[in-house]
């Protein structure tokens, strides 16, 4: 492990390393066979070191072999996992102390819909992906859950950044010089950023009886 700081410190109260070992919520985790050896070994050199330094720089090398792996390298994967970690804290805290937000929830939703509308209005020069654009398809698609228009979006970005990376074919993008693509990304990105930050939203958004998640 790295160097150890000159006091431990767990949940930001400074206090001895047996009593951090003993308690309830990290012997659980120590002792849950169903955790690979290797994580639960970098899961107790991280807590004796404590888990507050985190954000110091104080990682444990044990770490490196626990994340072998995986997609990055191991202390780009760690900060991706405790960035999502902490993201979790947060949202897990709020809803604690307020409870799930309706209007926040209905925010969202809007935001999504008018996304999702960008793509369905905008030139094919624009948006690049084949999509289809009726009436019923544009309908259906604002009237579907939340979850099943962030998926949407998130394919046709996934599509639009092949076809841009010509790893998809696709007529425009071989006909555009490349200054005449960048400038139809420019306006296209601009038209999905306002969407994103609200201020695309119409007042005529279709709406359903979607509650929001717990």
């Amino acid at each position: 492990a790295l160097l150890t700081p000159l006091r431990y410190s767990y949940d930001d109260v400074h206090i001895d390393e047996d009593d951090i070992m003993t308690d309830d919520r990290v012997t659980e985790i120590i002792t849950d066979e169903t955790i690979r050896e290797d994580r639960r070994e970098a899961f107790t050199q991280q807590t004796r070191m404590g888990w507050t330094k985190i954000f110091l720089g104080y990682f444990t090398t044990n770490w490196r072999t626990s994340t072998e792996n995986l997609e990055f390298p191991w202390v780009a994967s760690c900060i991706r996992l405790f960035l999502d970690w902490g993201r979790a804290c947060w949202t897990h805290r709020n809803n604690l102390l307020y409870g799930p937000s309706k209007k926040r929830h209905k925010q969202k939703r809007q935001r999504l819909q008018a996304e999702a509308r960008v793509w369905l209005e905008a030139p094919t020069c624009e948006s690049l992906v084949p999509l289809q654009r009726s009436a019923r398809f544009r309908r259906d698609l604002t009237r579907a859950t939340t979850e099943t228009i962030s998926t949407w979006l998130l394919k046709q970005q996934t599509l639009r950044k092949l076809i841009r990376k010509k790893r998809r074919a696709n007529i425009i993008s071989y006909f555009q010089s490349e200054t005449s693509m960048e400038l139809l990304d420019r306006n296209f990105q601009k038209k999905l950023i306002e969407a994103r930050r609200g201020t695309r939203v119409q007042n005529d958004t279709d709406n359903t009886n979607e509650e929001p998640p717990d």
